[in-house]
């Protein structure tokens, strides 16, 4: 089987899955499903689904790190466009929301959606993404300059500071947006570097949801049983996905 097919199936496999996880994850958040006496089983896929959305928009900023590392010529059409595309959607579903339950908020922040929406707290994820479109001419420039070690390093320091770095000491560099970054500068060093993955893709798929099943289960008994550090906060964090997804 060539190699650039066989790569592309994979890609195409892992765009299905980051699909179905983020409307999972917005099902979950806007469905206004009750959480107080939900059963076990129930809060299992609830959580399931709910940071489902948090991996599917890694891997989507995985992809994108694949494919766009590879343009020569930066078009500024592509930022030009996604802006207009979630300023159009943005008044449009405002609109028929307004129609349909008679409702229409009248503050900043409301305005501030609807008129400039990439420099809001309405959809974080989105305006994460447009500044990476717009660095993306000077990444992709330090992707395909430096030497895979060079490259392996950074890398290493990088995600040891993002993670390894909020948890083991008093830093606190973690965000969103830096999350993105390093998964956009990984696609980029997978493509750069012709990195294969020795697991074929189904296996792949079983291993990786066996994993975030069991991750997943543990986190729950852990919040229902008071004993995550996230147990008083979980509540508090959904209700601020509501507020800004």
């Amino acid at each position: 089987m060539n190699t650039k097919s066989e790569r592309n199936s994979n890609f195409e496999i892992l765009r299905i899955l980051t699909m179905f996880f983020i409307i999972g994850h917005h099902f979950s958040i806007h469905g206004g499903i009750p959480t107080s006496g939900m059963s076990n089983f129930n809060y299992f896929w609830y959580n399931f689904l709910i940071n489902g959305g948090k991996i599917g928009v890694l891997v989507f900023m995985l992809i994108s790190g694949y494919f766009l590392s590879a343009s020569k010529k930066y078009k500024s059409s592509k930022a030009l466009g996604l802006f207009l595309q979630v300023l159009i959607y943005a008044n449009i579903m405002n609109l028929i929301f307004t129609i349909i339950t008679g409702n229409c908020e009248i503050s900043h922040k409301a305005i501030g959606c609807l008129v400039i929406p990439m420099g809001s707290k309405c959809w974080p994820f989105i305006t994460q993404y447009f500044i990476i479109l717009l660095l993306s001419p000077l990444l992709n420039k330090v992707i395909n300059f430096i030497t895979k070690k060079q490259y392996k390093n950074f890398l290493i320091v990088f995600g040891a500071l993002l993670v390894v770095g909020p948890t083991f000491s008093t830093l606190h560099i973690h965000n969103d947006f830096l999350t993105c970054l390093f998964m956009y500068l990984i696609g980029g060093y997978i493509r750069r570097f012709n990195v294969l993955i020795p697991v074929k893709s189904a296996k792949g798929i079983f291993y990786f949801l066996a994993f975030y099943t069991l991750i997943t289960k543990l986190n729950c008994v852990l919040i229902k049983n008071n004993l995550s550090y996230r147990s008083e906060e979980h509540t508090s964090e959904l209700q601020s996905h509501v507020r800004i997804s």
